[in-house]
């Protein structure tokens, strides 16, 4: 556990990953044997940001590879949901992927890592994973505090929005909703 906290707790995991990832070649994976992420599959993207995803793909094509892990005979993704829905929006047959063997805990982390490094980083997707950490991996509020970069009340708060209706989280999800609305309303 220390050895992933350190290694999850620096300011450019992203870096750190990209870097990791380099040295291992990608493999065309057809679309159809990658499924999306099961922690964070609640996690809506606004359309207009797959559409964007998806003309981009269309015009410069699909550079940067996804990570993925070994699910039976399919794959999880585990980074570039963006990426993933684009590529499907652009009707591509077959993406690059980097295959990885990590565990339920270290994509969580490995998903933390990325969501606080984003600039856009969507707030639902966050609050899923710190619940899943604390629920299944037993991280208290403050190590989660530590790893994000933020106040514990602010791990807080972004769990809280889980507790809303689902029609409410999807809005906060695809952007309808701002963080700060998101956290007016939980706390009524």
């Amino acid at each position: 556990l220390q050895e992933l906290l350190k290694k999850f707790s620096k300011n450019d995991v992203i870096e750190e990953m990209e870097k990791e990832y380099q040295s291992v070649a990608a493999k065309k994976i057809p679309l159809s044997l990658i499924d999306d992420n099961s922690f964070v599959r609640r996690v809506e993207i606004a359309p207009e940001a797959i559409e964007r995803m998806a003309k981009g793909i269309e015009e410069k094509g699909l550079w940067s590879p996804l990570l993925v892990r070994p699910s039976g005979s399919h794959y999880e993704l585990v980074l570039g949901r963006k990426r993933y829905y684009g590529a499907k929006a652009a009707s591509l047959v077959e993406v690059p992927c980097v295959i990885a063997e990590v565990s339920d805990e270290e994509t969580l982390l490995m998903l933390l890592a990325d969501t606080r490094d984003q600039r856009e980083g969507n707030v639902v997707e966050m609050a899923l994973v710190y619940q899943e950490l604390s629920e299944h991996f037993s991280y208290s509020q403050a190590t989660l505090a530590n790893l994000a970069h933020q106040s514990r009340s602010q791990v807080t708060n972004t769990m809280r929005i889980l507790h809303l209706p689902d029609h409410i989280v999807k809005e906060i999800s695809t952007g309808q909703l701002s963080y700060g609305h998101a956290k007016a309303i939980a706390s009524l």
